[in-house]
């Protein structure tokens, strides 16, 4: 891809399991584009055996995203979940025209029923970009 002309960017989403050694199939992953309040479903794929995404094309000029001032930058969140895992929401990950981002997302398995009480904070995890 050449940065310089295009108006459109890659993002693939890699999710792996046990502190990243493993990959996650089946995962549903949610790409969501970040325009203030009125925030839409730009992508939604499922991971396959090797934990990979599809490659998501993402065009700038239908993603609307004002909320950055580098047309050539867009920012947006991914959501992924998987039964018996911890969802995992990504906010603030660019997408650049012209390249190929790759999201890695570790996810924790949740507690069993064998014993160990569940919170409230054991089925979401929320991280934030610091950008």
């Amino acid at each position: 891809m050449n940065r310089e002309n295009s108006n459109t960017g890659e993002l693939v989403v890699k999710a792996r399991t046990g502190f990243g050694l493993y990959p996650l199939a089946e995962v549903l992953v949610r790409v969501i584009s970040e325009n203030g309040a009125e925030s839409r479903v730009i992508s939604e794929v499922y991971t396959d055996r090797t934990g990979s995404t599809p490659d998501i094309v993402i065009n700038f000029e239908e993603a609307e995203n004002t909320a950055n001032l580098d047309p050539k930058v867009q920012r947006y969140t991914i959501e992924a979940e998987k039964d018996g895992y911890q969802k995992v929401i990504l906010h603030g990950v660019e997408v650049l025209a012209g390249v190929k981002t790759v999201q890695v997302i570790n996810m924790a398995a949740l507690p069993d029923k064998a014993g160990l009480r569940q919170t409230q904070y054991d089925r979401e995890m929320v991280m934030t970009s610091d950008v």
